[in-house]
């Protein structure tokens, strides 16, 4: 009789541990799903990221451009203005000189602080890819949890069915 006892108690707990292997596999397949998607969620962040470097390149020639124009405009104003007023001289150089240097100066900020702007995107889309590649990992172990869980949940339907042969021997 105590066969029986124990033969019925190894087979419910051997369903019991089957059914629960694979909720759990259900859950952590759901939760692989989810961090596949949050990667492509941080891939789609990363490309964009990449396509305001792009942009931010693009506006830093266009302001240097401008820039360029604005500067050459006044250099020539100062030009006429100094050859109409006959004006000779070290103050004359020393104006025409200066303007030079403060356009140099000018060119030369709107390009760093475009290149510190390109380098904030690039550091930003490395970031996501890094994100990208652990939302990955994760869940690619997730799906290894789910197939050890079904595994663990069949070995215990296989435990449970031994059991119950115990009664009949």
């Amino acid at each position: 009789m105590a066969n029986i006892g124990g033969g019925l108690q190894g087979a419910l707990s051997g369903v019991g541990g089957f059914l629960g292997g694979e909720q759990n596999a259900a859950g952590l397949k759901a939760e692989a799903e989810g961090d596949f998607q949050a990667a492509t969620y941080y891939a789609d962040a990363a490309d964009i990221s990449r396509s305001n470097e792009d942009i931010v390149k693009s506006s830093t020639a266009i302001q240097e451009a401008q820039l360029g124009r604005k500067i050459f405009q006044a250099e020539g104003t100062e030009t006429a203005q100094v050859a109409g007023g006959n004006l000779e001289g070290g103050s004359a150089g020393d104006l025409l000189r200066q303007s030079m240097q403060q356009g140099a100066l000018a060119k030369g900020v709107l390009q760093q602080q475009g290149q510190i702007e390109v380098q904030s995107y690039e550091q930003q889309a490395v970031g996501l890819q890094a994100q990208e590649a652990s939302a990955i990992g994760a869940g690619n172990a997730a799906l290894h949890a789910s197939e050890a869980a079904a595994t663990g949940g069949v070995m215990s339907l296989l435990s449970g069915g031994l059991s119950l042969a115990t009664m009949f021997l």
